[in-house]
């Protein structure tokens, strides 16, 4: 049976082949050209959208003030993000709780962190770990000693002697990538 074509629709000549040969397909076949149009419909919509990238979101929150001394065993839920040069750097998101790093990074906010770069280079954010809590800081170095910076005024230089026994207790998690 063939229907009447639309007169005001044209087709080019590799349009009408197709056409043609769909025509010439058993119905079990056309309905496999229908699953692959279909599918590749599908693949061409996924790829015009932004890419997701998965990380892991950890409940406990980043001290910016007063640590939490309960240890870090938190093994994290999975978090969804939209890739970005900034995002497919980083590992893993944390919230931060308290005001040590305001106006910079507020209570709430949460922060992308890298937990590859754990080579500290002085005056950056990291996530740091000492005595059983983790902390959102600005590090500096010194011979024997690590130095934690707020932002906040309100909250003084914490000093870590890292010699001997002390050095364990101490620990960078991973530099902050991004916060807001």
């Amino acid at each position: 049976c063939i229907r009447d074509r639309d007169p005001t629709v044209q087709y080019t000549a590799g349009e009408q082949l197709l056409i043609d040969g769909y025509r010439q397909l058993s119905q079990g076949h056309r309905h496999a050209v229908s699953r692959l149009v279909d599918t590749l419909l599908e693949v061409q919509a996924a790829e015009s959208c932004p890419k997701i990238r998965k990380l892991t979101f950890f409940e406990r929150s980043l001290a910016a003030g007063i640590g939490d001394p309960t240890e870090f065993e938190d093994e994290g839920e999975p978090i969804f993000l939209y890739a970005s040069e900034t995002v497919d750097r980083a590992d893993c998101v944390f919230s931060v709780s308290g005001d040590s790093m305001e106006p910079e990074i507020m209570d709430n906010d949460i922060v992308l962190i890298d937990q590859g770069k754990r080579d500290v280079t002085p005056g950056r954010l990291y996530a740091v770990g000492f005595d059983e809590a983790i902390y959102l800081k600005r590090i500096d170095i010194l011979p024997g000693k690590v130095i934690l910076k707020s932002t906040n005024a309100a909250y003084p230089p914490v000093e870590l002697d890292t010699r001997g026994d002390c050095e364990d207790a101490f620990r960078v998690i991973g530099r902050v990538l991004w916060c807001g």
